[in-house]
């Protein structure tokens, strides 16, 4: 019970620093943390399916621009 708690509420953490690097304009920082966001949610089975899938397709548009082209591709893949 405790491992789930700390899980999620690492989970929030990492949501609530997406959105601050996203707000200073670290779009490399933010793209990480919503990396990590993302699988932990997966492996703990914690997420609704069209939020997760949208949140990764956007997330391959993020890579895209960077020129992380087998990132944007699996995270694309993992969004079907």
């Amino acid at each position: 019970m405790m491992d789930l708690l700390l899980s999620q509420n690492t989970n929030l953490l990492n949501s609530l620093l997406v959105q601050v690097h996203e707000k200073i304009g670290d779009a490399t920082r933010a793209g990480e943390f919503c990396h990590v966001t993302l699988r932990r949610q997966l492996d703990l089975g914690e997420f609704k399916p069209v939020d997760w899938a949208t949140n990764a397709y956007t997330l391959s548009h993020h890579y895209l621009v960077t020129d992380r082209f087998a990132a944007a591709k699996h995270h694309i893949g993992a969004a079907r």
